[in-house]
């Protein structure tokens, strides 16, 4: 059972903002039933685009993708609310762990990229090929087992380090900034 991330890239759907009192609550009752479900080292995190208005970033922790699917049976229920104020964009998942990525710094930058920048292991923060999965919004559609995966290479910096990643990397560069964190500390570590 490895860890995996999933980064979960959503757009507000028209007349929501981020800074109205409902969704700060929606989004803090999905937050805390993915941490209070997710076991020992989840963390997750929301994150706003400095350059889109409506694109956000949801960063997830899991210890394995199996307990990743027990927390999304239990968002099942606030899905409805929810969708009432995002809409699904694209959602990847990487095998690594959560404490790889630099998600310490309140504004961060990510690459998305259809290629493996050349120099990846020199650049700051970590990137991994990621696997575009089903969201909870889109796992009641039918998959084409035959048909290939979508991979991308998504690398996580701090946002001092974007132009960096827009140097060497060959995808699209986004700067968020972070609007809710929840972390989840093993017992071993206390």
């Amino acid at each position: 059972m490895a860890p995996i991330v999933k980064v979960w890239l959503v757009t507000l759907n028209e007349g929501h903002s981020v800074v109205e009192t409902a969704f700060s609550g929606i989004w803090n009752e999905v937050i805390m039933t993915a941490a209070s479900y997710s076991g020992d080292d989840g963390h997750y995190g929301l994150f706003h685009s400095d350059e889109e208005p409506g694109l956000l970033a949801v960063i997830l922790g899991y210890p394995s993708p199996e307990m990743s699917e027990h927390v999304q049976q239990h968002l099942r229920t606030i899905i409805p609310r929810l969708a009432s104020w995002i809409t699904h964009q694209e959602l990847y998942q990487m095998d690594m762990s959560i404490s790889e990525l630099s998600m310490s710094p309140e504004k961060i930058a990510i690459l998305f990229s259809e290629s493996q920048p050349s120099e990846s292991n020199s650049l700051p923060g970590k990137g991994k090929w990621a696997e575009s999965a089903p969201s909870i919004f889109t796992s009641h559609l039918p998959v084409d087992p035959n048909k290939p995966k979508k991979m991308t290479w998504v690398h996580v910096a701090p946002a001092a380090d974007a132009d960096r990643l827009r140097e060497l990397g060959t995808g699209t560069v986004r700067k968020f900034t972070m609007i809710m964190e929840s972390r989840i500390a093993s017992q071993a570590a206390e």
